[in-house]
């Protein structure tokens, strides 16, 4: 038996000491009860829709809260990487290198690229040897192409078969 049975036929029995006012007055209560109990099983369906709904509801505002989380991560890290971009610029650091740069305020950032240009040397031009002067299509100094006759370069090499 379930409980409320139990309880029914608990106050069955005492219900014999009561007399005819009290019967009546606990049929009343027990149809009252009846009735709520009909109410309630029509009731639990709609209830358990509103806990979806519930549900739901907090679900969408999980997605709204983790998408929120998400846009506002990547903004924090493209700020960050123009930070490092602007720093690497102004010390004279390549651009490979800037996203090699530590820190999180610009401070910190340009004392890393400080310290990252001791270690990376820029590389070393060639002393002593000047670059040719007025080079034209085909690396001969202008002064050496003007001389250069094409005609007479290939009627030498039709001679020389």
């Amino acid at each position: 038996m379930t409980e409320p049975e139990e309880h029914e036929e608990e106050e069955l029995e005492g219900a014999e000491q009561l007399g005819d006012a009290g019967k009546r007055a606990l049929d009343a209560m027990k149809a009252r009860l009846k009735a709520e109990r009909a109410r309630i099983k029509e009731l639990e369906p709609l209830a358990a829709k509103a806990r979806e709904a519930d549900e739901a509801a907090k679900t969408q505002a999980q997605k709204d809260a983790e998408a929120k989380a998400a846009v506002e991560r990547e903004r924090d890290e493209a700020r960050a990487d123009l930070l490092r971009m602007q720093v690497a610029a102004a010390k004279g650091l390549p651009a490979e290198l800037a996203v090699r740069l530590r820190g999180s305020t610009e401070d910190e950032l340009a004392k890393d690229a400080d310290e990252l240009l001791k270690l990376v040397k820029p590389p070393q031009q060639q002393t002593g040897t000047r670059p040719v002067a007025n080079l034209q299509s085909g690396a001969l100094p202008a002064s050496e192409q003007q001389n250069l006759d094409i005609d007479g370069w290939i009627r030498d090499k039709a001679r020389r078969r």
